[in-house]
């Protein structure tokens, strides 16, 4: 004979993901002004709106972040430059991202538009 139905239930077991990030460098300074060039892109991310607890400094230069031309802006003389970085592995939750360059004087500029990504 047929043993009873039996249920099962699983638990949901978050995994922490990667989250992979692009931009597009600026060529202006935030009183528009053209940047003298860009030393080093500042990541800063965090799980409230506006509120970011991690900062990373990603040097082109050394493999922190891949960059590659994808446009020229004339009236600046500068290379406009499209670039990514994949996160360190990030816990659930809904994380908020922004980006900020810094100049070639280590002057750094205004945050990027912010970014969400939810991990689940």
């Amino acid at each position: 004979a047929l043993s009873s139905a039996i249920s099962v239930t699983t638990d949901t077991v978050s995994v922490p993901q990667k989250v992979n990030l692009s931009w597009q460098s600026p060529t202006r300074n935030v009183d528009n002004s053209c940047l003298s060039g860009i030393q080093a892109y500042r990541l800063s991310f965090g799980t409230s709106s506006g509120n970011y607890q991690t900062i990373r400094d990603l040097s082109p230069g050394n493999g922190d972040v891949s960059c590659e031309q994808t446009g020229y802006d004339t009236t600046c003389s500068m290379q406009v430059m499209t670039c990514s970085y994949a996160t360190e592995p990030l816990d659930s939750g809904t994380w908020y991202f922004v980006t900020q360059a810094i100049d070639l004087s280590g002057v750094v500029s205004g945050n990027s538009n912010e970014a969400n990504k939810q991990i689940n």
